[in-house]
């Protein structure tokens, strides 16, 4: 579908039922939808028995206002406030991932999504550490859960009415999975709101939770707003990072020559022993082309969909009110501004400043417009400090052209996306080559006039 947009003009258009529902792949028209129509699809009500109407699934006035009191949470400051978090779940999965050294082809994606909504449910709640791999494991099998339920009731039109969906039993099940979510997130809540009430709250680091109790205190959110936001957090974070990862592990395991460059690029600018700080991340520069690269090939959300509340104008058309329309995220990341070969894996195609401007105006891997993600930042420095200590400790293989793929709430790996892992030689070693190698100790060792007194 998004092949098909791209190759007649950039807009397209179809009907289902008696819907009306509109394609946009221009980078301009896109944009231009994207601060347009800002309500969501009628889709994303399904999803209002979890989420409410959250920073995700949200519209109108409530979406306004949330999002408005919402963004200092989501600040580079308060995620700077993270960093021990990511830095020490970080060491945990590479801990993980070595048992599965000298192992074979190792399917990675349920290790990465406990290890994301471990670091989600942190951020988002705290210390929530003492609940231990059961926690987690329920925790994401409830999500997967209700994430199946829900889009087999999108998938299957029948489900759409109350009174089938009823009868076949899914909506009890829904409920259940829904409660379940509520009860771990209304224990957390509850629990901080104790801690504060004795004075005996003394938390290493500012959650979300923390900021979101201090910047909804004057805004008379109800509790059911709170947890639904919480929710959406934890939820959208661990969904969406947990797969753009898969895609990235398995894209740097095709590529030995572009993994071994962000090792190159890690160790020279962190070192093999110490963790990741604040001041390392905008030195980073090729493992951030690398993981912009992956988004953009494999975004996780193929397709945008929203509802047009007013007639829009694009460059050549005027979308009608009343329809449906899809910004394709796929297709914008696959036209002529990303030059000869779009197709292609080419982290190098970042650093074309000339090119920049409007590659960032037709990147979407975390939408456009004024509902771009909120997390967005939240994202790109956890998987940078993740891939950091991954790369600085491990190797692996992967063959990317066997992956098969599957959509559900975000595009998902369905087969053919593991890697093979093995450990690297030890970084001390790695630190003296490159000691040794400098031109520097060459010239001092060979005796040249002009070499630094280093080693003298």
């Amino acid at each position: 579908m998004s092949y098909f947009c791209v190759e007649n003009g950039g807009v397209t258009c179809g009907q289902f039922g008696t819907d009306i529902y509109y394609g946009i792949a221009d980078p301009d028209d896109a944009n231009t939808v994207a601060n347009a129509c800002l309500q969501k699809h009628f889709l994303y009500k399904v999803a209002h028995p979890w989420l409410g109407q959250g920073l995700f699934t949200g519209s109108g006035p409530v979406w306004k206002h949330h999002r408005k009191v919402l963004s200092p949470a989501f600040s580079i400051p308060v995620i700077n406030g993270f960093f021990d978090v990511f830095n020490s779940q970080s060491k945990r999965l590479v801990s993980e991932l070595e048992d599965q050294v000298g192992a074979g082809p190792y399917d990675h994606v349920a290790l990465l999504r406990d290890s994301i909504l471990r670091i989600s449910c942190i951020t988002a709640f705290g210390d929530t550490e003492d609940k231990g791999r059961d926690f987690v494991k329920s925790y994401v099998k409830a999500v997967d859960d209700l994430v199946h339920l829900l889009m087999n009731r999108i998938n299957k039109v029948w489900y759409q009415s109350e009174l089938i969906y009823k009868l076949a039993g899914l909506k009890k099940k829904e409920t259940e999975l829904v409660n379940f979510l509520n009860l771990i997130t209304d224990e957390v809540i509850n629990r901080k709101k104790g801690l504060l009430k004795n004075g005996t709250d003394k938390p290493s680091f500012r959650s979300f939770l923390d900021i979101v109790l201090e910047l909804t205190a004057e805004e008379n959110f109800t509790e059911d707003e709170m947890r639904q936001e919480l929710n959406t957090m934890v939820a959208a974070a661990f969904e969406t990072t947990s797969q753009q990862l898969v895609f990235i592990l398995t894209m740097m395991g095709s590529y030995p020559e572009v993994q071994e460059k962000i090792f190159e690029e890690v160790m020279e600018v962190i070192g093999g022993e110490r963790d990741v700080e604040r001041e390392d991340l905008p030195k980073l520069v090729y493992t951030e082309a690398v993981i912009k690269e992956v988004l953009r090939l494999v975004a996780v959300a193929p397709l945008i969909p929203r509802y047009i509340d007013k007639d829009v104008k694009l460059k050549n058309y005027t979308l009608r009110a009343g329809s449906q329309v899809f910004f394709m995220p796929h297709g914008l990341h696959r036209t002529e501004v990303w030059g000869d070969k779009p197709e292609e894996f080419i982290p190098e195609r970042w650093f074309d400043t000339e090119r920049l401007p409007q590659m960032n105006k037709s990147f979407a891997a975390f939408s456009l417009g004024k509902r771009s993600c909120i997390g967005r930042a939240y994202a790109m420095i956890s998987m940078k400090i993740i891939l950091a200590h991954l790369v600085r400790q491990l190797r692996w293989t992967a063959d990317h052209t066997k992956m098969q793929l599957s959509i559900d709430v975000t595009l998902r790996c369905a087969g053919g996306h593991e890697i093979v892992v093995e450990r690297r030689i030890s970084n001390n070693n790695y630190q003296a080559e490159k000691f040794y190698k400098s031109d520097s100790i060459t010239k001092a060792l060979t005796g040249d006039p002009n070499s630094s007194d280093l080693i003298r």
